[in-house]
């Protein structure tokens, strides 16, 4: 009904998301733009009085939580005389009003209709109790009448309902899905049951507590909320300002459940003279290092890094393959030997001054457990180290990186984005603006690059730690499709041999129901990746970024799970050494914690004692 005929068919008619199908457009319909009625009705329900049960004229009740409410009886008294449409008395509580206010006459709509297509109870059930007046079957048995003749339904005692009352909206949808997954489970095969659950009920990652979406509504009541906004349909939280105090308590409640967190502005604070290609060019034009091409993913050995910085400002100075095509270089984990703190002194001193969440990202931060491994131990080097590569606009099949994981908990800060200087700057804009367009994004993180003004660097997808065994299950079934032998020694996320690109997201979405986490990283964006989520990278500009590792106490049970996991790989692996030491990090973290409990106890002993003395 909202479509134009100017519109491509795919094309949702209030933004700008496009599909192919268009049960994925429904679902983006309703999900982005909050029309809940659109899942379940496609017009509008004309229910007359005479439809609804009797038992549901009450307006002395919330109709979503079954609060009692205070109302004047003259209400009940039109719509019992059908002077009224009893959907516009459907009362609610403040706190329901509040909270479902947007979606308030759509969800009315629905209980009406709920309620409508229920059948009859049978006298036997219903006794002395109140029947419905439009009697479609003869069945016996319904969710809602389970639920309407309930004696012990709590709800019920707390609000003083008398017998009559219907539950709750919430518990009639609950009970109507597992109804609707009851049936879905009886049409599988046992086989494909096994399959499932085999894929599903895996031992594996996870997270402290379930994934959520948020809104500012639901936030801003926090007691000095940071300044913040919410992408991802409301699921990746972004941070405004990079060292504000108060942004440690909703960083921890977001990263306890697993889902990863965007910081902007984060370079506000940096010398940005001492992190430009030309910079890097003065100081270590005479080094040289591995380069990895990421159009074959073949690696360039020993390569002065004056051609690479060359090749970073100019395309027509980049080096080629045998067939002639200039490759998109990227120089990963550099400095390779040696701490940065030593080799970049005056970089580092710059960068964890002003480094955002502090408190788990500094290797003396008292939320990162790797800081309580004594110092007569060989620390795991977990960074800071660049990765510096090429932009790779043109190549949506190609990643800058491929779908991979990692045994701790990682930070990405994007310090530099720029351009060619013998490329079209507007044609390559345009060309990374429609790569935006593709790749994902929701509205709000679309706008926020071309309202902002902001230059886009990267494009992520991160998934969630508990999908990781989905997503292996997903890549070995395409290796299988593709002829591939399969050795029990391998595993498709640890081999980094994989970019999921747009049609492959697709049928993970459609066939598994991941939905990831499709981040745009602009200049001064940090991007902070839970321990155990798969996330692939692929660079729309030059870009020049700094990562860390750190170990977090919410997701520490997934480092020990992933360590592992990685005992498994042939030993050839460059993942098969356990070098977190992540069993030595819990000891000693744990250890010093008892340590000071104990210390404290005894201060307070020793204060009560002085107390009796005296």
């Amino acid at each position: 009904k909202e479509r134009r005929d100017d519109l491509p068919i795919g094309q949702c008619p209030r933004c700008d998301f496009v599909t192919a199908d268009f049960n994925s457009l429904l679902h983006h319909y309703g999900s982005a733009h909050s029309v809940i009625h659109k899942y379940y009705v496609y017009s509008k329900l004309n229910v007359g009085l005479k439809d609804v049960p009797t038992f549901l004229i009450n307006t002395k009740q919330c109709f979503i939580c079954r609060v009692k409410l205070d109302f004047e009886n003259r209400v009940l008294e039109k719509c019992k005389s059908g002077s009224v449409d009893v959907d516009r008395f459907l009362r609610s509580c403040d706190m329901c009003y509040s909270i479902y206010q947007p979606q308030m006459e759509n969800l009315q709509k629905l209980f009406i209709q709920i309620m409508h297509e229920e059948p009859e109870p049978s006298a036997s059930q219903l006794s002395t109790k109140p029947v419905w007046k439009n009697q479609r079957s003869d069945q016996s048995q319904s969710f809602l009448a389970q639920f309407v003749h309930n004696d012990n339904d709590p709800s019920q005692s707390e609000s003083e309902e008398d017998d009559t009352a219907p539950p709750s909206f919430k518990k009639m949808l609950l009970m109507k899905k597992d109804e609707l997954s009851a049936s879905k489970s009886a049409e599988l095969s046992d086989h494909e049951k096994a399959e499932s659950e085999e894929c599903i009920k895996v031992p594996g990652l996870t997270s402290l507590a379930n994934r959520r979406i948020l809104t500012q509504e639901t936030t801003k009541v926090m007691p000095s909320p940071p300044q913040h906004s919410w992408l991802c349909d409301g699921r990746l939280l972004h941070l405004h300002d990079a060292v504000s105090p108060d942004n440690l308590a909703l960083f921890a409640a977001q990263w306890a459940r697993g889902q990863p967190v965007i910081i902007g502005n984060s370079d506000q604070y940096l010398n940005k003279r001492l992190w430009t290609p030309k910079a890097f060019m003065r100081d270590f034009e005479d080094n040289c290092a591995d380069l990895v091409n990421t159009l074959t993913g073949r690696t360039v050995p020993r390569q002065p890094l004056e051609w690479f910085w060359r090749g970073f400002n100019s395309v027509t100075q980049r080096l080629v393959d045998a067939n002639g095509t200039p490759m998109l270089l990227k120089l990963k984990d550099w400095p390779p030997d040696g701490d940065i703190a030593e080799h970049l002194p005056k970089r580092y001193d710059d960068l964890i001054h002003d480094f955002p969440i502090q408190s788990y990202t500094l290797r003396e931060g008292h939320l990162n457990l790797a800081s309580y491994m004594p110092d007569y131990y060989l620390k795991p080097e977990l960074g800071p180290k660049m990765y510096i590569a090429y932009g790779n606009a043109l190549y949506n099949e190609r990643a800058s990186t491929n779908l991979h994981l990692d045994m701790s908990d990682a930070v990405n800060l994007l310090v530099y984005v720029g351009l060619p200087d013998d490329c079209d700057p507007q044609e390559n804009i345009k060309c990374v603006l429609d790569q935006i367009d593709e790749a994902g994004c929701d509205v709000i993180m679309r706008r926020r690059v071309r309202e902002e003004g902001l230059l886009p660097g990267a494009i992520w997808h991160i998934f969630h730690p508990a999908d990781t065994n989905k997503i292996r299950d997903f890549l070995l079934k395409v290796a299988v499709e593709n002829g591939k032998k399969l050795d029990p020694h391998d595993d498709p996320i640890h081999d980094q041999s994989t970019y999921l690109d747009s049609g492959l997201r697709q049928r993970l979405y459609t066939e598994y129901g991941v939905h990831g986490y499709t981040i745009i990283q602009c200049a001064g964006d940090t991007v902070f990746i839970p321990a155990g989520a798969c996330h692939q990278v692929r660079n729309l500009h030059n870009c020049i970024k700094i990562a860390e590792d750190f170990v977090s106490p919410e997701l520490a049970s997934n480092c020990l799970h992933l360590t592992q996991e990685f005992r498994h790989l042939t030993e050839h692996h460059t993942n098969h050494e356990d070098k977190l030491q992540i069993k030595n990090i819990i000891y000693h973290s744990v250890k010093t914690a008892v340590g000071r409990i104990r210390a404290e106890m005894d201060k307070n002993n020793k204060i009560k004692t002085e107390v009796i003395k005296k």
